[in-house]
């Protein structure tokens, strides 16, 4: 969603994935370029938060209140796209190895066993929305 200036304007509890093409690692150079990571921006109590899952360290910081954090991201290359979070089911997740894309699923309480690079996630994001 934009606001009339052509930027983005958020809403409280809004999520966003961002795909990125992250080639600090050489073996990220078979995935499919522009989607060779990803990571979560999520709008909690006022506040953009980014969870980025990297491959020797999580990040999470907070951005601050403005929504020119998603401007800014878009400017650096990175796509976005909406998403939601859906309630936790009861059960455990399947073991899977930690991706960023495992990380980014498991924000969004999603569990799907047949997407695991950041494309496929892009496509079912996508078609979903």
């Amino acid at each position: 969603m934009t606001g009339g200036n052509g930027g983005f304007c958020a809403r409280e509890g809004e999520v966003w994935v961002g795909f990125g093409n992250n080639t600090g690692l050489a073996w990220l150079r078979f995935l499919k370029p522009g989607f060779r990571h990803c990571f979560a921006v999520l709008r909690l109590s006022g506040q953009w938060v980014v969870y980025d899952p990297l491959s020797q360290v999580t990040r999470i910081d907070l951005a601050g209140a403005d929504d020119a954090i998603l401007d800014y991201l878009v400017e650096r290359g990175c796509r976005l796209i909406p998403a939601r979070l859906n309630p936790p089911e009861r059960r455990p997740v399947p073991w899977r190895p930690f991706t960023c894309v495992e990380a980014v699923k498991r924000v969004l309480g999603l569990r799907l066993g047949r997407v695991h690079t950041p494309w496929q996630l892009y496509r079912y994001l996508t078609q979903r929305n």
